[in-house]
């Protein structure tokens, strides 16, 4: 089998033949589903709907949820570059408005001839942290849901290049959503300000970054308990933690999958390509030297 790095078989390719797979499967089935107007899913938790943009939802008082995602970033200008961040996560919804998240992380990086980056190829323990989730509005009594996310992380290895560091990480996020169309259409946007703080284990210098990022989505039910969609998002990079030194910005874009098993297991797929964007200090089109040219995402969720 071929690697997931040879630009030949991209996750592009691998991603959207699944979607389109599902989606054709599923045709006869949402007609049903149309004419009887009914199906087994009666509620639908739209936190992971939407791919990498994250909708409103977080459970309900008591919930407990176990998380396995892989968040996977593809190639850079020239070389092969593979980075994926593996993650367990405990969810625990303490009330119908509150909800904490302790997580792990496991780093994954294959990396060669890539300008820039060291030769790597490694896996194991790369961050731990904690995430804290309040709902300002819930989306069943409210015009729209409004979650506020923060996200505090502690790394000892560097996402982008899998070198070691020390890197402090906060993740700021406010997620807005709504059901356009009861049942079947959902829209959400997002905005996110992530700063971070790294110590360069060979040099011990100090590094400060930040990540802002807007992201719209929507997805569609063609069947019971399958979401297709597509997202767009807008993300910018800096040189410090407060906005200044701008680094480059990029577009991404792609499909999405939402999959419910049951009404307490779930799956997750997303594929987005940068169409757009460019670094500082270069006049090439797209941005391939603070992010990668694919991003995937794959996710599970059990509810207990």
């Amino acid at each position: 089998m071929a690697s997931l790095c040879d630009s030949r078989i991209t996750p592009a390719r691998v991603v959207l033949a699944l979607l389109t797979s599902v989606g054709l499967a599923a045709f006869g089935e949402a007609r049903a589903d149309d004419r009887s107007g009914s199906g087994a899913f009666s509620s639908v938790d739209s936190e992971h709907m939407f791919g990498f943009t994250i909708g409103s939802d977080i459970g309900g008082a008591g919930e407990i949820e176990i998380e396995g995602e892989q968040d996977s970033g593809l190639g850079k200008r020239a070389g092969r570059y593979y980075a994926a961040m593996n993650s367990l996560q405990l969810k625990y919804t303490a009330t119908d408005n509150f909800r904490i998240a302790p997580h792990v992380e496991f780093g994954h990086h294959a990396i060669s001839a890539v300008p820039g980056i060291a030769d790597i190829n490694n896996f194991g323990v790369a961050s731990g942290g904690v995430e804290f989730k309040y709902r300002f509005l819930n989306r069943a009594d409210a015009p729209f849901g409004l979650t506020f996310g923060l996200d505090m992380s502690m790394a000892r290895i560097d996402t982008g290049t899998g070198q070691r560091a020390r890197d402090y990480a906060l993740d700021f996020s406010l997620a807005l959503d709504r059901e356009l169309i009861a049942n079947r259409l959902f829209g959400a946007i997002n905005f996110v300000y992530a700063p971070s703080w790294a110590r360069d284990h060979a040099t011990g210098v100090w590094e400060r970054a930040a990540i802002t990022e807007v992201s719209a989505a929507l997805t569609n039910r063609i069947a019971n308990g399958v979401f297709l969609g597509g997202e767009v998002r807008y993300l910018r990079a800096y040189e410090t933690a407060g906005l200044s030194g701008f680094a480059g910005d990029a577009v991404f874009a792609g499909p999405t999958l939402y999959v419910m098993f049951s009404p307490r297991a779930n799956m997750t797929l997303a594929w987005n390509l940068q169409v757009a964007g460019r670094a500082y200090d270069e006049n090439r089109r797209l941005d391939l030297t603070n992010f990668e040219r694919h991003q995937v995402r794959v996710r599970f969720g059990f509810g207990f």
